[in-house]
Order: structure tokens, then C-alpha cells, then sequence
């Protein structure tokens, strides 16, 4: 059977090195989470204009102007 203590590690050593590595992780997540939330909140005020509407309608009705004009 498989005992660490044949390759002169202590079950202590072990536990405390993946304790570590988990917490190292979970820090790492809440910072990329914190990053997330920031940047979503910078894409969202870049995509309204400064009247409110989004760029998304801006577009669709410049486009639907361009297909108009292209019709007559």
C-alpha cells in the first residue's frame, strides 16, 4: 500500500501544501472575479452613448436608414 512516509514526507507536510495551494487558488479566483465584475461594468458604460441608448440600436437603425435609402 502507498504510504508517504516511504518517500520521507509526513501526511502534515502534504496536507498543509495542498491547505496552501487551495487557498492560493481561492484568492486568485476572487481577485479574476473582482477583475470580471470591474470590466463588465467599463463595457457596459462604453456601449451606451451619452443620451442612454445603446450602440447596439444606434447601429441597427443606422442600418435600417442605409437599406432604405439603398431601396429606392
Amino acid at each position: 500500500m502507498f504510504q508517504f512516509s516511504d518517500y520521507g514526507l509526513s501526511v502534515d507536510v502534504i496536507l498543509l501544501g495542498a491547505l496552501a495551494a487551495i487557498l492560493i487558488l481561492l484568492i486568485l479566483c476572487l481577485i479574476l472575479i473582482g477583475k470580471n465584475s470591474s470590466l463588465r461594468k467599463r463595457y457596459d458604460e462604453f456601449m451606451r452613448d451619452s443620451d442612454g441608448k445603446s450602440l447596439e440600436e444606434i447601429c441597427q437603425y443606422g442600418l435600417y436608414q442605409w437599406q432604405n435609402q439603398r431601396s429606392r
